[in-house]
Order: C-alpha cells, then sequence, then structure tokens
C-alpha cells in the first residue's frame, strides 16, 4: 500500500501530479506513545523502543511521511528553563530565564551535541530511516527561533518587546535563530528527508502580518536555508488562522506548510497554492471524539476542499492524545477513495 509514498510526496513538492493523496500526522510522535502506554522519560531513555512504536503506529495507519523525531522544544531545557516531563503528551516549561536585556550574556548557549534529549531523538531518527526510510518521507519537528524565545522568555512578556523594546527582540531573536540552524544541522545528519519547523507563537491570532515579516519569518527562512544546504526539505506548521500570513509562509521558500484546522483551504489564493504543498487540516477535535465514520467523513470533506492545492491529507494540528487508532486510520480510507474515484475518471 505505502510503496510509493515518498515518491508521492516527492512529486508533489516538486509540482508534479501525484496521482493520490497522501496522509501525513503532521504530529504523531507523542500521541504514538501514549497509544502504546510508553511513558516520555521512558521513550527518551530508550530511543530503540521509541522508535519501534513508531513503526508499530506508522504502519497501522498506513501513512506516507512522518515524525522520525518529534521532541521539538529541546533546546529549552539546554538553556537552563526547568521544564515538567508528563506521562503522556509534550514536555513542557516551567520556568522562563530572560528577565531583560542583561540577562543574555549568562545564558547557557545549547549544543545538541551535549542535549541527552537530542541525542535520543537523533538515534529513534536514524532507526527510523534505516528500516522505512527509502519507502516514506520522514521529518523531524523542531521550533522555530520565535517560538524558541516565546519559550525562554515568557510569550506575553516577548510579544511585548516587540512593541517596548524590538531592538531586544531582535537580538534574542538572532541567539536563537543560530542555536535552531544547529540543532538542524544535527538533526540532517540522521539521514531524515524534512525538517518541520513549528511556529506556534507566530500566530495570525497573535501577530499581524507586519510583525510576522519583521520577527518571525526572517529569522525562520534563515533556519530553512540551512535545512536546504543539508539536503533536506523546509517545512512549516504555525498555528491559527495564516490567511494573512500565507503567502510570506510561501515567500519563505517553504516546500510543505502544515496549516490549522481553522482554515478553509478554499479562501486561499491558488497563486500560493502553486508555490507550495500543504498539509492538514482535519480537526484534531472532531478526530479524538467523532465516530470512526464521523473521521472518515471529516477526511472526505477536506480532500473536497482542497480542489486544485497540492494537498497531503493529514490532521491541523497535533493528534490529541487518546484519539482512536480506527480513526486515524480513516485518513487513509479516504486517501484511498479518493485515489480510486481518480484513477476512475482519468483511465
Amino acid at each position: 500500500m505505502n510503496r510509493g509514498s515518498k515518491t508521492t510526496i516527492l512529486r508533489l513538492i516538486e509540482g508534479e501530479d501525484a496521482g493520490r493523496i497522501p496522509v501525513a500526522p503532521p504530529f504523531q510522535g507523542f500521541w504514538a506513545l501514549g497509544i502504546e502506554g510508553i511513558p516520555i522519560i521512558e521513550s527518551i531513555r530508550k530511543p530503540k523502543l521509541a522508535a519501534n512504536v513508531q513503526l508499530e503506529v506508522s504502519s497501522q495507519c498506513g501513512f506516507d511521511a512522518m515524525e522520525a523525531s518529534w521532541d521539538w522544544l529541546s533546546p529549552v531545557e539546554m538553556f537552563g528553563c526547568k521544564v515538567r516531563v508528563p506521562e503522556r503528551g509534550e514536555i513542557v516549561t516551567r520556568t522562563r530565564l530572560v528577565t531583560g536585556p542583561g540577562s543574555l550574556q549568562n545564558l547557557r548557549i545549547p549544543d545538541p551535541h551535549d542535549d541527552y534529549r537530542a541525542l535520543s531523538a537523533a538515534e529513534s531518527a536514524e532507526r527510523i530511516v534505516s528500516a522505512i526510510g527509502k519507502e516514506k518521507f520522514l521529518y523531524s519537528t523542531l521550533c522555530s527561533p520565535f517560538t524558541l524565545i516565546g519559550e525562554i522568555r515568557g510569550v506575553e512578556a516577548f510579544l511585548l518587546d516587540l512593541f517596548m523594546q524590538p531592538d531586544f527582540a531582535q537580538d534574542m531573536l538572532d541567539m536563537a535563530t543560530e542555536v535552531v540552524q544547529e540543532y538542524c544541522r544535527f538533526i540532517c545528519k540522521t539521514g531524515i528527508d524534512g525538517v518541520l519547523l513549528c511556529d506556534p507563537t507566530a500566530s495570525g491570532s497573535l501577530v499581524n502580518p507586519t510583525q510576522f515579516q519583521e520577527y518571525s519569518s526572517p529569522y525562520m527562512k534563515m533556519c530553512m536555508d540551512v535545512v536546504r544546504q543539508e539536503g533536506c526539505y523546509p517545512m512549516a506548521h504555525i498555528c491559527g488562522d495564516t490567511s494573512e500570513l500565507i503567502g510570506l509562509i510561501a515567500d519563505m521558500g517553504t516546500s510543505i506548510f502544515s496549516f490549522d484546522s481553522s482554515m478553509d483551504l478554499r479562501t486561499i489564493d491558488d497563486e500560493v497554492k502553486n508555490r507550495m504543498t500543504l498539509l492538514g487540516n482535519v480537526d484534531p477535535k472532531k478526530m479524538l471524539l467523532q465516530s470512526a465514520n464521523g473521521a472518515f467523513a471529516e477526511s472526505m470533506r477536506c480532500i473536497k476542499r482542497a480542489e486544485k492545492a497540492r494537498l497531503i491529507l493529514g490532521l491541523g494540528d497535533d493528534l490529541v492524545n487518546g484519539t482512536p487508532v480506527e480513526n486515524v486510520v480513516t485518513m487513509r480510507r479516504a486517501s484511498d477513495r479518493f485515489s480510486a474515484k481518480y484513477h476512475t475518471e482519468h483511465s
């Protein structure tokens, strides 16, 4: 079923007709560990176990593309922030270290080669690449510079800095960009195909297009340039309504943009659709709460709304912990249903 998975994704990225709608989560890492009952700390200590869990769940769900590593905020702890490692789900930042311009000089600059979480992520990625890298499009998830500063400074304080202390904001972003670039270089060495840079703090509900163009996109683009230099494809995910930002997102050279379930594909300009592949945007809450038939119907609706877009079918955000595997599988079923209809009409 998935023999042509990687080829299908690559054809879409190149703007070619793939003949079917491929499927990607886009964020299955933490969810899969929860499905198999593996505590987060155990997955970090045992990267082989973590990789095997992802391989098993991916096989069940029929993904064409998937995360090979998913611990996207590990630089936060390496800066020195205290974090909470839950039994399930993402690791949460508990303390903020940047209190003002003077505190920057006291920060410990993260190095992925010394980061126990990044080292574990790299080993998991290498194992997944070795197992299915020839068949599937594999990517690693990392935070963008803008979101990284939101974690170590505090989102509210950082957004105020954009107005009150813009030079300080840019100093922080320069520092964060160097860190994220180094993490990109590090994880690209595992043999993955892409790096998905996540920037939830740059959501359209938090920043306006002018702020995005000045404080988020230039720094994310510098990271994307490194990803491309390392031979991988740059990807992006931004939460919320990005309808006013999507042209700027394409301008960064984004190969694949993972977009929120609040977005309507029909409102995206055709010119933008032709410049990058779109990944989304089934509602995660509906995927969690509806029956399998309801989840299938939601997936079909998403495909129909895509029209001429180069679409990878997936969720509009994280797979919520506890989402039934049988519901996630319906995205594959919807893709297969569309493919059968497509080939019938074009035969």
